[in-house]
């Protein structure tokens, strides 16, 4: 992607910054311990594993979110877009930055594929987009994402894009309307398993782990064979990714000529129980649950880094250089030259500025917290609305100022533990106690069955 770098500039100077802090707070995260017998090199490479693969959901997740926006966007925007409360602003901001996938411009952030070379044939730009995408678009994505990189109206590539997707040597169509690359299905033309194997960029070798896993998966043509196969191979594999082409290989060698590569890819895609990560090369599955152990994974890192803060009492002092005055030389002797010394600046201090908490800014949270239905804390609604996290110098302060103002307003309703939701929106069992906690009504009486008063003193 050096055109598109070439293109939209440099990254913000803050930007190396950003991700540096990022990594260092991320790798807090993690307690440093000094290796012992127990923990085995096995155990610290699936740790990695499974970082790696988080980071590959998330930034899906967050190019999902960009494509779905359609335009350049503020990172609360990204995160409000993806919807998960898992999913929140710090880790969002940390792929942004570290990721290739995406550039910064303008304060705001975008997709790089935006950024393509324009004097290349729109055909191969179009080939560009979806590879970068790394997952079937409709036809409305794909004309946005034209009309960003050529800057022309997305309705000029609609017509454009009905002839051009018609090539099925190119380009295949799933039964919800989608387009894809034909070379993300496995090549299964050949006869001999040897040329399959090879066509697919496959040997034994790299094969045989997978079919002695699975051996006992059965593959079937009718109905959710394909999607059943491959959630038993995801099954026997364990907790890691498998290249789509694999799958397809796997599924040839035993149905043979009844294999359908494309049946197979839209079968999968519809089915709940599988998940697609990106990939150039074809894409990778995933089981739900495992997606759903790395969105675990991932709202344990933001609340590591949400949780981490700095002391904003004292301030960063920024060194301002005065320029020295040149030499004035009267004489052109060495006695009447005349040395000037610079002046050193004093250090200059800058204070955060308070929070400033505007009715525009209220009426946004309460959007958040309708579209949320559930209990939002403020440090995430203060992420979300003015891009403020942990490890920024005013967070603290920041924090405290928004619940003050949310507490003190009636279109808010505090529950507790910095955390707010909608008036009225609590269930109605909690404002009454539960049987089993209410005091018993009882009466005392004397041996000759009169009532006897009971006064209970401390």
């Amino acid at each position: 992607m050096a055109t598109a770098k070439q293109q939209a500039g440099s990254r913000p100077a803050g930007n190396k910054a950003q991700r540096a802090a990022a990594l260092a707070l991320a790798n807090s995260a993690k307690p440093t311990v000094a290796p012992t017998k127990a923990q085995s090199q096995e155990e610290l490479t699936q740790e990695q594993t499974a970082t790696l693969l988080a980071d590959s959901y998330l930034a899906d997740r967050v190019y999902d979110a960009l494509l779905e926006i359609g335009e350049a966007s503020k990172v609360s925007e990204i995160t409000l877009e993806i919807n998960n409360p898992r999913i929140t602003f710090p880790v969002v901001r940390r792929i942004l930055n570290d990721s290739p996938r995406f550039l910064s411009v303008d304060r705001l952030w975008t997709l790089a594929a935006r950024y393509l070379d324009t004097s290349r044939p729109t055909e191969r730009n179009l080939q560009e987009v979806l590879e970068a995408a790394g997952k079937p678009l409709s036809t409305a994505e794909m004309a946005t994402e034209l009309s960003a990189i050529y800057n022309r109206p997305s309705d000029v590539y609609i017509h454009l894009l009905a002839k051009t997707l018609q090539n099925k040597e190119k380009y295949f169509k799933t039964a919800k309307g989608l387009y894809g690359l034909i070379s993300w299905l496995p090549l299964v033309d050949a006869e001999e398993e040897s040329d399959i194997l090879f066509d697919n960029r496959l040997n034994h070798a790299l094969l045989t782990p997978f079919t002695e896993a699975a051996s006992g998966v059965k593959w079937s043509s009718a109905g959710s064979g394909y999607a059943d196969a491959t959630v038993g191979v995801l099954t026997a594999i364990g907790e890691r990714p498998v290249p789509h082409r694999v799958l397809g290989v796997l599924a040839w060698m035993q149905l043979r000529e009844k294999y359908d590569p494309l049946a197979h890819l839209i079968h999968c895609t519809s089915d709940p129980r599988l998940v697609w990560l990106t990939s150039r090369s074809g894409g990778r599955w995933i089981a739900r649950t495992h997606a759903d152990k790395l969105e675990a994974v991932l709202e344990e890192r933001s609340a590591a880094m949400a949780g981490e803060d700095t002391d904003e009492s004292v301030p960063t002092p920024i060194e301002i250089a005065i320029p020295a005055a040149a030499p004035v030389v009267e004489s052109v002797t060495p006695a009447a030259e005349t040395l000037v010394t610079p002046e050193s600046a004093e250090p200059v201090t800058t204070l955060a500025q308070p929070l400033q908490i505007s009715d525009d800014d209220l009426r946004a949270i309460e959007r958040i917290l309708a579209d949320r239905g559930a209990s939002v804390e403020a440090s995430e609604l203060l992420a979300l609305q003015y891009e403020v996290v942990g490890g920024d110098p005013s967070y603290r302060s920041d924090v405290e100022t928004l619940e003050e103002r949310l507490r003190s307003d009636a279109r808010f309703l505090y529950v507790g533990a910095g955390r707010f939701r909608e008036p009225n929106s609590l269930p109605l069992f909690v404002y009454s106690i539960p049987e089993f906690l209410a005091f018993p009504d009882l009466q005392f009486v004397s041996l000759d069955g009169d009532i006897m008063d009971e006064e209970i003193e401390d």
